[in-house]
């Protein structure tokens, strides 16, 4: 989908790393706590220490997995009591409330003893940017992005005698197919629930509007092409080709991350 309706990659993760002194323990052992709020990457993130502990047999890092709506409530807490873990993921959107409130390590010189450069040469500037605190020093390392794509589904496109989507679809392209596939099926067209940065933001976007500006002191919401973008999103679910969400559910179309 062209201009308006390119779906925009936006950085989602990072993997953030306190002060990692962790404590030492009868054993005399370091101690380390990790956090993360995705159960199904715990495996990963388990392997991963283990390769680390392998190396250095006098650390122990105890990996805990959450889930999303429990993960940020049990850091906040964590944060106020002064007991935060110490290595746990970190999102963009929350990064500056708790870089700028002193809670995370400064890691602008983590790797100057491998790499003064090491930043530069594995990281995009996008991606250090969105690590950066107000004071532009780097508060973490960049672990993984998430891609919002447009999925459809083959069968419902076919039922209805509709040509898949392409590049070159527009967002007129969009509401028509999906009016198309409801009148034809009965099935709901697309999926526009009421989500961020699955939802309206990537309308933002392809409408040439921004959600913050590039120096993070400014919101874009009252942008001209911002409100384009949210009031085509939010207009879609007055349209019989919306799809709530919830379970049973099936649209031709929704968004999705990987």
């Amino acid at each position: 989908m062209r201009n308006k309706s390119r779906i925009t990659a936006i950085v989602l993760s990072m993997l953030l790393v306190l002060s990692m002194t962790g404590c030492n323990s009868s054993d005399g052992k370091i101690h380390l706590t990790f956090q993360i709020w995705d159960v199904y990457q715990r495996p990963g993130m388990q392997a991963m220490c283990d390769a680390y502990t392998a190396q250095h047999p006098d650390v122990i890092i105890d990996v805990q997995a959450t889930s999303w709506g429990e993960y940020w409530t049990k850091l906040e807490a964590a944060a106020e009591s002064n007991t935060l873990p110490d290595i746990f993921w970190m999102h963009t959107n929350q990064l500056l409330y708790y870089a700028d409130f002193g809670m995370l390590a400064d890691v602008t010189h983590l790797y100057d003893d491998v790499d003064p450069e090491y930043y530069e040469k594995h990281f995009s500037e996008i991606s250090r940017n969105n690590y950066r605190g107000s004071d532009g020093n780097l508060y973490g390392v960049p672990k993984d992005k998430d891609n919002g794509h447009l999925i459809y589904n083959k069968e419902m496109f076919d039922q209805a005698g509709v040509a898949y989507p392409n590049d070159d679809w527009t967002w007129d392209d969009l509401i028509t197919a999906s009016e198309k596939i409801y009148n034809a099926t009965g099935k709901y067209g697309f999926m526009a629930y009421n989500d961020d940065q699955l939802g309206y933001w990537p309308f933002v976007y392809q409408a040439g509007g921004y959600i913050l500006n590039e120096d993070k002191t400014k919101a874009g919401y009252t942008q001209p092409a911002s409100v384009k973008g949210m009031e085509f999103y939010v207009g879609m679910r007055f349209r019989p080709i919306w799809a709530p969400r919830k379970p049973g559910a099936a649209p031709s179309i929704h968004m999705r991350r990987s």
